[in-house]
This record gives C-alpha cells, structure tokens and sequence, in this order.
C-alpha cells in the first residue's frame, strides 16, 4: 500500500482548517447559549407582563366590587324605590363611565330599574346572578351582550340584603369590553404579539389583534390547544404553541379568582413569537460565522503565500542548488541568508559549506582529486543523513511552535477567568484538542428575578440629587430646575426602600414637567427638617371612620371617598399621624395648576386629566400609597394657572444608613459534608462549585426525590442541607419535613425565587434554620452556612 504523499504546503492548510474549528465550536456553542438566555429572559419579561395585566383586571374587579357594594347599603336600593334607584344609578354611571349601565333586579332575575332606558328582562339564568343567590357574596359573570346597552360585556353582580339579612335584590352592572383599550394601552405590544382576555368558558373578552382575517375574535372560544394549557394545574406558567396565523410562540398565562377557593373567572394570555425573541442570536451568529469565513480565507491566503515565501521557494533554491553540486557545478550557492532562514538556512549553509569544500579539493590534481571524490561521496551522503535529520526536525520544530502558543494562550485565558465565565468550558476544550496532540491526555472540568422591598435608613438628599441630575437631562431649556437642602436636612434619613423614594421623586417631577410642557417654568425641590405638634396632625387626622358619600347632593361636608384614601377640602387625610420629627420634602412648580374638583381626585387610581395614551393615572396613587406605607403624610396646594406644590412630611429616623458600615468582612470558609439539591442544573453545579471552593464536601441532587433517598441511605453523612423549595415531585418544604423526621437536629436552607405559599415564618415553624431568597450572594451564602454549622 502506498504512502499518501502530502506536501509541506498542503499540510500548512490542513494546519490552519485545524486551527478554525475551535473557533467555530465556540461560536456555536455561544450561539446555543445566547439562545436559551434570550428565551428565559422573554419568558420572565412574559410573565412580568402577565402580572402587570393581571393587576388591572383585578384593579377594575375591585373598582366595580367597591361600587356595587357601596350602593347595595343605600336606602333606596334596600327598599327597591325604583325611581330614586334609577336616578342614584344613572348619577353614578355618569361617573363611571368604564360601565354599560348599573340595574336592579328581584331575586327572581326580573330587571326592574337600571341606570338607562331598557325593555324588562330577566337575568334568572345568568352565572353570577346565580352565584350571588347560592353565596350571597359579590360575583363575576361571562361574556354576555349587554340587554340594555346592546353591546359586549363582561357582568358582575353584588347582593342587597334587607333588615332580616335576606337578600331581597341583586345590583348588577357591565365592563364594556371596548374598555380594555383605555386601560391597555400602556402596553405597547410589538407586531406579531398576541394578548387574550378569556372569561371562565374561554370566550375571549378582549384580544390584540382583535381581528382576524377580517373576523372578529372577541366573542370567540379560545382554541381548544391553548385552553388546555391554561386550564390545567398551575395558576400561572408559560407554554409552547402555534397561532392561528401558524407561528410558533412562547406563551405566559395567569388565572385570575375572586376567592382562593373558587374557580377562576379570567384567564390572561400573552404570547411572543419565537422568532422574535430568537432574531438577536440568530443574526449575531450569522454575523459570527461570517467573520469567521473572511478570517478562514485570509488563514488560507497567509498560509498559502507565507508557505510560498518562507518554505516552499526556499527549498526549491536549495533543491537547485544541491541538483547543480550533484551535476559537477561547485561554483553554485544557494544565496539564502544563514541568519534568519532557521532550519532552512542552516541547511543552506551547510550545502554552501559542502559546495566551497568540493572546490578546494578540485585544485588539487590526482590527489586532490581522489580525495575529493572520495570526501564528496563522504559528505553528500553525510550531508544527506543530516539534511532530512534537520528538515524533520524543523518542520517537527515548526510544528510544536504553532502548539505552543495555542497551548500557552488557552492555559493563560484560563488562569484569568472566573469560574462562572462563560468560556471557560470552549477555553477547556481547545486546550483538551491541543493536550490530545501533544500528549493524547486532558481532562475537561465543567461549570455551570420579587425580591421583596425592604426598608431601610435612607439619605434622602442623595436621591434629589440624582433625580435633578436626571431631570436635567431630560428637560427641555425653557424648565428650569432648582433644589433647595438645608444644611440639617442634608444628612437626614427616613426609613424606607429607595427604590421607593425614588419613584415619589420621579412621578411628581414628571407631573410638574407635564404642567409646564408649553410655557415652561421653574420646578423647584426643597428637604428641610420639621417638628409635627399635636395641632397639626390633629388637622390632618380622622378619629373615625367618615360617613362615605357618592352622591353629589351629599357632599356638604366636603368629604370625597377614593379608593386609596380621604380628601378633605383637597387634603389627604388617613387615620393619625404621630407627632415628632419628620422630613419635609416639596416638590413644585409654575405650571398650569389645578382646580378643586380635579385636585380632589388627583391621587384616585385611573384618574388623569391627561390625553389617551399620555398618562395612566397610577403614578400619584402609588405616591400616595408609598407616603402611607411609610407612616408619612401627603398634601397638595394648587390654584388654576399659579402652579401646585406636594408636600410631603416623612418621619425622620436616627438609624444609621446599612451603607455607612464600610467593613468588608472576608468570606468565612469552613469543613463539612453538604447536600444540594436543586432541580435547575446550572444552578447546583454554580451553588457546588461555590462550597467546593469555600473548603466543603458537597454532594448534589437535581430529584429531590432521589435527594431524600440519598439522605435515607446514609442521615448521619450530612452536616447540612441546601435546597430549593418550588421542584416537581417534592418541594423543598416537604423535603424539609421528612429529613427533620428523621434527624430534627439537622440544619437546613431553604432557598426560594418566589412562592405564595411559603414565607420565612411557615418555613421556620417546622425547623428550617435560614430562608434565603434568591438571588444569593455567594458571601451570604457562606455566611448562613457557618451559622449553622458553628
């Protein structure tokens, strides 16, 4: 069999179409991961969006439960005066305008007064008039056409209960479905998006897009494909299915109840096509491969005419010029330069050695002749011996010399990359391949957001200062921005989330932007410390509950309810507020200001005096919910084109600030047998290689099932337990409990993203020794482990 002849310049591409695969695994792999993180991204951004919808219909159901349940109480509706109904009704629609109309009807579903002109009709057979009757508790209905108002809605009913607590009516009333536009359309969903309100049959309330070639989806039952999913065990979660349009999408889903126990009464769907989330790695990857092609070429040309240049022209010079010696020519040289020409040179010179020596001895007649025939065939066939030993040995020379930097580089990336880089593993691999060709030996080692808001001492001057900074950056030249801190205020703190202070700084500052928008002005934010006495926040107090009035006729006291407090003659008022110190931060402005009606509904959720689709009416809701929630006050002064002034009063907190405790505590490490058990790989073998590094021995599950069995096997092996608390088969709570079954004494962690049902106290009640929430840090991490094991 014959040998395959392979030329030094063929071998150099094959060298360098070697040298490109590496390259290409990488990418593909960065391809492959890039993929899976653009999706679990989407799939959480999904199901945040989810939540945030989900909020709404609740907001609107709580909205409409509040209503019904106010006028169930009027004594009109409780003695079925039909024409004072009528009137109470219709005042109330005027200023709810999200609802068809408001009726009456007997507990025999006949309708005999409502909110608008209508024909008697009987609701005997509708869902929630029937729920109401069975539970005398507020219900949800379906997806009906509106007998008054003739067009789509979806109905909710409340009981009315006479003297003998019997309930002697049913009030009822219906969201327009066309009113979901309004309240959706903050979400600016991309083309090809896909959103579908569904009541508990699955006939679908409100949907993006709301047609369908050329057909109405709204009225619609939701495919059967998509209903299954939904309607299965999990409250909330995400699914993989076609559209009707035939594209693939990831789909987030949430089911809304009245109660835990009841069936759920909507159902929200959003999904995202899957070429939409996949666009970004697929065009970085073409981009990626097509890079890598240009540089393949370029290999390919440099080995092509460095091969030329350095080896193969060189050796043809030499091959001439030894077939020249061999032909009798001892004048001829090779002419290559011995200093820079390696292994080639060297034997360059050696030939030109050999060249010179033949011709001295030529001189030298008979003798000279004799002993240079016998010293030529002496040296040509030494030299020979030496020549192939040489070239052997550089192209050998030459090939370890393109090893070694491959090998260098790959061990020098890896000796300055942290475990949790993700190429570590392709850096390992490429080392591997060039271990396999040096020695055939290598091993490869492998490497794998509700945080709650917490309250805490917070500088608030710190934070005015970074929402001027932004502030300024974003406003245009004809608002001018003006802080004013006092030297005291300065370094005074609250007790509060930042985050949260932050969001009252930015919604006002928004607002006051908004007001002057035209003419511009001057937004003004000023901190001073203040000392509340007992007159002032008996001024802004209520010792009582107040007599709620809906009714205009009714508000000679100026009292007007909403849904997040009390407005007294324009200001906001809830239960006491404790005497002492406090912050007193103002935010105004020179815009176009506000009369009193409006400011009486300012911090009502939904109410803005703004255009569709340029405000939401939440942001001074969540100001005022935020004050509260902080035991603080909020007023607002305001007069139509003299601009408003909120003014907030914070109780001030001598604690210092977490930030302020500037000691950096190494990470403690420690010895003991540890068990993981987690059912995302990526995170135990992270969770692993973290307690490896600290100094513990660490055996890892991702069953907890097999977890338990494990620890069955062998309960005295363990110093400790980590685990993750939502898994299949058996949460982490459950697990907990049988290990502590049967050894109590056993330390446990148990570690959570975020789950309804498990909180910090329900896991400690049953001997969980640390609750983390995840994200952990690692120093937290080692921190709770040394706790318990000490």
């Amino acid at each position: 069999m014959k040998r395959l002849k392979i030329s030094i310049r063929a071998r150099l591409i094959l060298l360098t179409i070697l040298s490109t695969l590496p390259a290409l695994f990488i990418i593909l792999y960065n391809s492959i991961l890039h993929r899976k993180a653009e999706i679990k991204s989407e799939t959480v951004s999904l199901l945040e969006t989810v939540e945030s919808l989900s909020n709404i219909q609740e907001t609107i159901t709580l909205s409409t439960k509040q209503m019904l349940m106010t006028l169930s109480q009027f004594p009109e509706v409780k003695n079925k005066n039909v024409e004072a109904c009528n009137n109470l009704f219709r005042d109330v629609l005027d200023n709810t305008p999200f609802h068809n109309s408001i009726a009456l009807a007997d507990i025999d579903g006949n309708v005999f007064s409502s909110a608008l002109p209508f024909k008697p009709f009987n609701i005997s057979e509708r869902k929630n008039f029937k729920e109401v009757l069975k539970t005398g508790e507020f219900s949800s209905g379906e997806y009906i056409i509106s007998k008054i108002f003739n067009a789509p809605a979806i109905s909710f009913a409340y009981p009315v209960f006479a003297n003998d607590k019997k309930i002697n009516a049913v009030i009822v009333t219906g969201f327009k479905l066309d009113r979901y536009e309004k309240f959706l359309s903050q979400f600016n969903l991309p083309k090809d998006f896909v959103l579908s309100i569904s009541d508990h049959k699955g006939i679908i309330l409100y949907s993006i897009p709301a047609l369908y070639n050329g057909t109405k989806i709204i009225g619609k039952k939701v495919r059967e494909e998509h209903w299954t999913n939904v309607n299965g065990e999990f409250e909330k979660g995400t699914y993989y299915a076609k559209g009707i349009d035939g594209n693939r999408r990831i789909y987030a889903f949430k089911r809304l109840r009245l109660k835990e126990d009841e069936k759920p009464y909507i159902y929200i769907r959003l999904g995202v096509p899957e070429n939409y989330i996949l666009s970004n790695p697929e065009k970085e990857l073409k981009i990626n491969i097509l890079m890598l092609g240009i540089a393949f070429v370029l290999a390919l040309i440099g080995a092509w005419i460095i091969g030329d240049i350095s080896i193969v022209n060189r050796l043809k010079r030499l091959v001439n010029a030894v077939k020249q010696i061999g032909e009798g020519n001892f004048n001829v040289r090779t002419g290559l330069n011995y200093d820079r020409g390696g292994e080639i040179g060297f034997l360059a010179q050696s030939v030109d050695i050999m060249a010179e020596a033949l011709k001295k001895r030529e001189d030298d007649r008979e003798y000279a002749e004799r002993e240079k025939h016998k010293l030529e065939n002496q040296i040509r066939q030494s030299q020979k011996m030496e020549a192939i030993g040489k070239l052997a040995g550089g192209i050998a020379h030459d090939f370890n010399n393109i090893l070694s930097p491959i090998l260098g580089w790959t061990e020098l990336a890896l000796s300055n990359i942290t475990e949790e880089n993700v190429l570590k593993e392709p850096l390992e691999t490429i080392l591997k391949s060039t271990h396999r060709a040096k020695d055939l030996v290598k091993q490869i080692l492998a490497l794998s957001r509700q945080s709650e808001q917490e309250a805490i001492p917070v500088q608030v001057s710190i934070i005015i200062k970074e929402i001027v900074k932004f502030m300024r950056a974003s406003l245009p030249s004809n608002i001018e921005i003006k802080e004013q801190i006092s030297k005291k205020a300065y370094s005074s703190k609250t007790i509060a989330d930042p985050t949260q202070i932050h969001q009252i700084l930015l919604n006002l500052c928004i607002n006051a932007a908004y007001a002057m928008r035209e003419k511009g002005g001057l937004l003004e934010i000023s901190l001073s410390e203040t000392n509340l006495d007992a007159d002032f926040t008996a001024k802004h107090a209520i010792s009582n509950q107040p007599q709620v009035f809906l009714d205009s006729r009714f508000r000679g006291n100026d009292v007007i309810p909403t849904e997040v407090g009390i407005h007294v003659a324009g200001k906001l008022m809830d239960g006491y507020l404790e005497t002492g110190e406090y912050l007193h931060l103002t935010v105004s402005d020179t815009g176009h200001g506000m009369d009193e009606n409006v400011k009486s509904h300012i911090f009502e959720p939904y109410f803005t005096t703004k255009p569709i689709g340029e405000g939401t009416g939440i942001g001074l809701s969540l100001v005022y919910g935020i004050v509260k929630n902080c035991g603080g006050l909020i007023t607002v002064d305001s007069e139509q084109n003299k601009g408003s002034v909120f003014n907030i009063f914070l109780p001030k907190s001598s604690a210092k600030d977490i930030s302020e405790n500037n000691n950096v505590e190494p990470i403690p490490t420690g010895e003991g047998t540890i068990l993981i058990v987690d059912d995302e790989i990526y995170i135990i073998e992270m969770e692993q290689s973290i307690l490896e590094l600290l100094g513990y021995e660490v055996f890892s599950s991702i069953d907890s099932q097999e977890a338990l069995k494990a620890f069955l096997s062998a309960p005295d092996k363990f110093d400790l337990v980590i685990t993750d608390q939502t898994m299949p088969k058996m949460s982490g709570f459950e697990l907990s409990k049988e290990i502590l079954k049967i050894r109590p004494d056993i330390p446990i962690i148990l570690c959570t993203g975020f789950s309804e049902a498990m909180s910090e106290e329900k896991a400690k009640s049953i001997g969980i020794r640390e609750y983390l929430t995840k994200p952990i840090f690692m120093k937290e991490l080692a921190e709770a482990i040394k706790r318990q094991l000490n």
